[in-house]
């Protein structure tokens, strides 16, 4: 079995036993951990906080598409956000181009699927018990460091400073810069931009492309 396998079993296998268990007190758990297809060899990782739209369902394989390229379903604030970003920094094609090479992926830090902000914290306060909250933590920290090391990207995006702040935990940050509203910083061998959120808004759009732009070039030139 292989890593991403191994991932994948567990968690499909985490997600039943939180469903069984809580069954008397929520009647749907749906989870989704992929947004794109896998890579080894991954350009740029985007990392968001959990899925949200009311998606029905539990997704442990990869999708298809890189979803930000998929026009069927890009057409939400975040996506149309980040492709303007793209072009706006002169990289317009970018993402189609990676995600044809399968160097593009999408990822949570909680797979847990809700229909609006509240459900997640709800699920987490109100359904959880303390011990079964620090798991449930424990287990986003564990996976999404294990995807980053499977993938090597080497520019992570995370899609909101939570994100970030959950994630740097398990990571050796050094040269964080903070700007208003973004942060870059560099973490291994790869680079991480991150920015503040309004909703599902970049709030500072003209900056999260000036520093994009920087990486980016840096990476292509």
């Amino acid at each position: 079995m292989t890593e991403l396998e191994n991932l994948q079993k567990e968690v499909i296998e985490y997600y039943y036993e939180l469903r069984e268990t809580h069954k008397d007190k929520i009647s749907y758990v749906g989870y989704k951990i992929f947004y794109s297809k896998f890579s080894k060899k991954t350009d740029i990782l985007f990392i968001g906080i959990n899925p949200g739209g009311g998606e029905l369902g539990e997704f442990s394989d990869e999708s298809l598409q890189f979803e930000y390229t998929n026009p069927e379903i890009n057409n939400y604030a975040l996506a149309q956000g980040t492709l303007k970003a793209f072009k706006a920094a002169g990289y317009e094609n970018l993402l189609s181009e990676l995600d044809q090479e399968n160097r593009v992926m999408k990822t949570n830090f909680f797979y847990y699927i809700d229909t609006e902000e509240a459900d997640i914290n709800k699920f987490r306060s109100a359904i959880l018990s303390k011990e079964e909250e620090f798991i449930f933590y424990d287990k986003a920290r564990i996976w999404t460091k294990k995807i980053i090391e499977m993938s090597r990207p080497k520019l992570i995006i995370c899609e909101g400073k939570l994100t970030y702040d959950l994630l740097k935990v398990d990571l050796s940050i050094v040269n964080e810069i903070p700007h208003i509203d973004v942060i870059e910083t560099e973490c291994d061998n790869y680079s991480i931009i991150t920015y503040s959120r309004l909703r599902s808004y970049i709030r500072n759009a003209a900056l999260f492309t000036e520093i994009l732009k920087k990486k980016l070039e840096a990476i292509y030139g």
